[in-house]
């Protein structure tokens, strides 16, 4: 005689070699759990990143307010920046906080941020944020004196951790054609 529990064959004879057991398991009380609630859930804790010395952690943390760029009215985000082994983090700046471009743009205020990439040594933290109608900016944040500075326009952003390129980022710029069109061009950047 087989019993099939689930799709798993089982032999009567193994489950009469635990028989013994149940009287015991039966008379034994019932052991006590506390009940316990699950912690919340931080919806506005996006996207997180490990440095990589594994001795602190970055995430991006949503907010209500929003704010200007050239893709239209984004979430005023900021990153929280702290140690795994004190489990705390503090903001690296407020929402909507503004870094200047250098370019005819000006200053923009950070939103939408993503991509966040620590340097080899985990003293900068690279991310994305929304900036140009077709194009995002890449922004570094220096993590001793917390100021942000702009990198270069970019969609995407990878920093190289190891090899000749050490530091260096890769990213992915938006390009014209000179006959009309346009692109997008990976590129490697030094910041």
């Amino acid at each position: 005689m087989r019993i099939q529990p689930s799709g798993i064959f089982v032999s009567a004879g193994l489950l009469l070699s635990f028989a013994w057991l149940i009287p015991a398991l039966e008379a034994a009380p019932a052991a006590k759990i506390p009940a316990t609630k699950a912690p919340p859930v931080d919806k506005s804790i996006q996207e997180r990143a490990v440095s990589p010395d594994h001795t602190h952690f970055a995430f991006v943390k949503t907010s209500a307010k929003t704010v200007s760029s050239g893709q239209g009215d984004v979430s005023a985000d900021s990153i929280w920046y702290g140690t795994i082994r004190g489990n705390s983090a503090k903001p690296l700046f407020e929402p909507g906080a503004k870094v200047n471009t250098d370019q005819a743009i000006g200053e923009i205020e950070v939103g939408d941020i993503h991509s966040l990439n620590f340097s080899p040594d985990g003293r900068t933290l690279y991310f994305l944020c929304a900036c140009y109608a077709v194009s995002g900016a890449a922004i570094a944040v220096d993590l001793q004196t917390r100021k942000l500075k702009y990198v270069v326009d970019a969609n995407t952003l990878r920093v190289i951790q190891r090899g000749k390129q050490k530091g260096y980022l890769i990213v992915t710029r938006h390009r014209y054609h000179p006959r009309g069109g346009s692109y997008e061009k990976v590129e490697t950047v030094k910041p």
